[in-house]
């Protein structure tokens, strides 16, 4: 591994010394070979977001903060009636059974 480059276990039992080279540039963390992590400063962080992904939930949370600041308002559309299929298919069946007395 190269100088910034650590395995899991190295990175575990250095742990501190992983922490003090991150001050300068980012460490590697690898699991048989494969980059799985990197130590990077809080330096490096500014201006990004650290959170976990957002949802759609949050995404429409956040559309309708901008549309109650903007004062916007969406046009309310009159509900339509349509077939109902299932009902449809309920009905024929009944019509073609009659209902003993």
């Amino acid at each position: 591994m190269d100088k910034n480059g650590w395995n899991v276990g190295e990175a575990k039992q250095q742990f501190s010394e992983v922490l003090r080279r991150s001050e300068s540039e980012p460490q590697l963390i690898y699991r048989r070979n494969q980059l799985i992590a990197a130590v990077v400063s809080v330096d490096e962080t500014k201006g990004r977001t650290l959170t976990k992904n957002k949802t759609i939930a949050d995404r429409f949370a956040e559309l309708r903060e901008i549309l109650r600041q903007e004062n916007y308002r969406l046009p309310k559309s009159r509900p339509t009636m349509r077939e109902n299929a299932f009902v449809k298919v309920l009905d024929e069946l009944a019509d073609g059974h009659k209902r003993s007395k």
